[in-house]
């Protein structure tokens, strides 16, 4: 027994066992009963306290140890102020492919986000590997809300001219690719997307006598720029320009704008200007292919070496309305 003035501890020590001389232990068992017995004889098997007043007995107990803090999760890999956004109604055969194709282009640091109906999300999800990259949060589905629809392209200029898209649903997107399932983007372009983030927009020219280039099928536009020219004007119902002409334009308008010639344009995306080695190819409207690209079969081969992944777009147009040389270069394709 230890005193202390006020307090009286006591330790039980475990006691070696008494041996009889007559009963001596086999050799084995002696080596683990002397361990035992010496282990014991340097640890306490309990530690008590006598309360001073009550002098009940009690037994200290060491406080747990503290709750390790949780790690943090791991920083995201994508940065939320780029976003690449489609919009689509119907589930087209080729869409999983597409994006899957525009995801391993695309730097990996840009999310996906399709706005679309219940049809096309569930045809989406379908896929093995838009459900993987959905799971990694690569890309997000969003309900179509019922104030927008695709009926027209009237319906969408509203839709692209309504400030809640940018302020709201892509939130809080700053660089913004639109695509659309007749554009693509090539594996053997000498550029990617984020050479071209200096600009406010730029999509591929309408016209080899455009200065600057616009067109909204297969474009990279500034959301904050959007903004303020939606903040200082609304698009009236009905107006003659369409979505990415009258935001461009006036975009194009605005003091210190960043908006690309019609020959830096053209790098970026071609549909009806030429160029030899563009980031992308948008085929137009409904898929409609200009006769100025796809009517010239040195310019059919060209594309067709340089970006054969625009295979997968091309096939959108019905063989019967497809140019001439588009069904003779597949044709030689199916005979070789």
């Amino acid at each position: 027994m230890l005193d202390i003035p006020g307090t009286y501890f006591s330790w039980n020590v475990l006691q070696p066992a008494q041996q009889s001389s007559n009963n001596t232990p086999s050799p084995a068992n002696s080596n683990s009963e002397t361990q035992a017995q010496s282990t014991a004889a340097v640890r306490p098997t309990q530690e008590t306290i006598t309360c001073p007043v009550c002098q009940a007995p009690e037994v200290l107990k060491c406080a747990p140890p503290p709750t390790p803090k949780p790690c943090p999760p791991p920083p995201s890999p994508y940065d939320p102020k780029k976003v690449a956004f489609l919009v689509e109604t119907r589930p087209l055969p080729h869409l999983p492919a597409l994006f899957a194709h525009m995801a391993s282009i695309i730097p990996p640091e840009w999310v996906f986000k399709l706005m679309g109906t219940t049809e096309v999300i569930e045809f989406m999800r379908s896929s093995p590997l838009i459900l993987r990259l959905e799971n990694s949060r690569k890309i997000t589905f969003l309900d179509l809300p019922s104030t927008y629809t695709l009926k027209n392209r009237e319906t969408i200029s509203q839709m692209f001219t309504d400030p809640h898209l940018y302020r709201d649903i892509l939130h809080p997107a700053e660089h913004l690719l639109v695509f659309q399932p007749d554009s693509i983007f090539c594996a053997n372009a000498p550029r990617t997307l984020n050479d071209f983030l200096e600009w406010d927009w730029i999509g591929a020219p309408w016209s080899k006598t455009a200065t600057y280039g616009g067109n909204g099928g297969l474009s990279l536009r500034k959301v904050s720029k959007i903004l303020k020219v939606l903040d200082k004007e609304k698009r009236k119902v009905g107006d003659g320009a369409l979505e990415d002409l009258w935001l461009s334009s006036r975009i194009n308008g605005l003091e210190g704008k960043q908006i690309p010639v019609a020959n830096v344009s053209k790098t970026f995306s071609v549909e009806s200007v030429w160029d030899d080695a563009p980031l992308g190819y948008h085929i137009g409207w409904l898929g409609v292919h200009h006769e100025q690209i796809w009517d010239d079969q040195a310019q059919v081969d060209h594309v067709m070496q340089y970006c054969p992944e625009v295979k997968m777009i091309l096939g959108m147009k019905l063989d019967n309305d497809k140019p001439k040389a588009i069904k003779e270069a597949e044709e030689k394709e199916n005979t070789a």
